[in-house]
């Protein structure tokens, strides 16, 4: 048996790992999931229903049954995967796209910088508010989530899984070569 979602989403809330998945091959069943010391407990939300009103809780209950244990190896193996960027020394890649903005004139200018990197990562993006001395990281791990091919689409907020110590490296070698090089010179230092 492998792998088959539709979807899938992984976030951190107060400390805890958490997110979700859709079940390919059971209607696109609801999973929700939390990771809690290194192990991942599954839940059927109980807010799903089909048009007829009928609970997807049979689809679960097989599921659960079948195949949860190569859900949950793929669960670990994904924050595994995260996690292992800690462990990089250098990053490689190419800035793909540049853009600043502001939302109202009264509000700080923001900058938002996507670098394609050469490895897991798909791509990752930056976003800065130099006036405010903050900072994000959004990024997407290319892993398939089914034998269809299909790639993860959820965005995960990487300052929430790595050290600060690490998105300090992936930026680095980007710092000079933003055409904002002077606006963010001072950011993640």
């Amino acid at each position: 048996m492998a792998v088959e979602m539709h979807t899938f989403s992984m976030r951190k809330e107060d400390g805890i790992v958490k997110g979700r998945f859709q079940l390919l091959k059971y209607k696109n069943t609801q999973v929700l999931y939390k990771i809690h010391n290194g192990c991942v407990f599954f839940e059927f939300p109980n807010w799903c229903f089909d048009h007829t009103g009928n609970k997807y809780d049979e689809l679960y209950q097989e599921w659960y049954q079948n195949e949860k244990n190569e859900y949950e190896m793929f669960v670990l193996n994904y924050l595994k995967a995260i996690k292992k960027l800690d462990e990089m020394d250098t990053f490689k890649g190419e800035i793909f796209i540049e853009k600043t903005f502001q939302t109202r004139k009264s509000d700080p200018r923001l900058y938002d910088i996507v670098i394609e990197f050469e490895h897991s990562l798909k791509n990752a993006m930056f976003s800065f508010a130099p006036m405010l001395n903050s900072y994000g990281i959004e990024t997407k791990l290319n892993i398939p989530i089914n034998s269809q091919g299909d790639l993860l689409t959820c965005a995960l907020k990487l300052g929430d899984f790595v050290k600060k110590e690490t998105i300090q490296r992936m930026w680095d070698p980007f710092r000079s070569k933003t055409k904002y090089r002077l606006e963010l010179l001072h950011m993640l230092r």
